[in-house]
């Protein structure tokens, strides 16, 4: 038998066709480490950000409860000629069915919206009151409202100074 000679149609044209290089598919291990990290970049600087937009919220809406709470004692105010006493730090609880017998009677009417992320409390005489919300867990502010309609809010959490 004699030896057969390869010819130049009968050679590849690459030495090793098996590892030419094929067009890449989908992303490199390094190119989703680099997009992961961006990623993370983007939710470390934004996260506080959204998160003191959450707390500004919720209490400016606190501060319509405090409004609307206002609004029930001057009512009373209106009928009565005075304001119902309550000594310094008597919780107002949000469900009114939790509210003992004669808050409940007192604010019967009055449902806050941010029951879940604020606690509400009254100090008041005959003649005046204050009320505070005051928030719960990381949520640190403290809004308060007086019958001469003085307001003031503290604490970081808040989001504003005044309202």
């Amino acid at each position: 038998m004699g030896s057969k000679l390869l010819t130049s149609e009968a050679m590849p044209t690459q030495p090793f066709p098996r590892l030419a290089r094929r067009p890449a598919h989908g992303l490199s291990l390094v190119e989703i480490m680099i997009m992961l990290a961006l990623i993370g970049l983007l939710a470390a600087t934004l996260l506080p950000h959204y998160q003191r937009y959450i707390f500004k919220t919720r209490a400016t809406a606190a501060t319509q409860d405090l409004t609307r709470l206002r609004q029930t004692l001057e009512e009373r105010f209106k009928k009565t000629a005075s304001y119902p006493a309550y000594p310094s730090g008597t919780l107002i609880d949000a469900t009114p069915s939790a509210r003992p017998q004669q808050l409940a009677q007192d604010f019967a009417g009055w449902i806050p919206s941010q029951g879940k992320w604020f606690t509400y409390s009254i100090a008041s005489t005959a003649s005046g009151y204050t009320v505070l919300a005051t928030g719960m867990g990381s949520m640190k502010c403290t809004l308060r409202l007086d019958q001469q309609n003085q307001r003031s809010a503290t604490g970081n959490g808040c989001g504003f100074d005044k309202w």
